[in-house]
């Protein structure tokens, strides 16, 4: 079925971890999160969940993700 896009994306640091949270997309099982250096380059995917956070360490560059919601 059709899943609308994750949205409200919150980003946190509390000086160790960086946190993004979302909303919750109906429907959605797992989330897909996927992050680059450039917004117009290539993006990798960095990890799955089922939960509306993910937390990574901090990265010396500017980092841009994007979160796929799947079922």
């Amino acid at each position: 079925s059709d899943l609308t896009v994750p949205s409200n994306i919150i980003s946190e640091y509390d000086g160790q971890t960086l946190t993004f949270s979302w909303d919750s997309v109906p429907g959605a099982t797992e989330y897909d999160v996927y992050i680059s250096d450039d917004p117009s380059g290539t993006f990798v995917l960095e990890g799955s969940t089922p939960d509306c956070f993910w937390m990574i360490e901090p990265y010396e560059t500017k980092i841009f993700i994007y979160i796929v919601a799947k079922n």
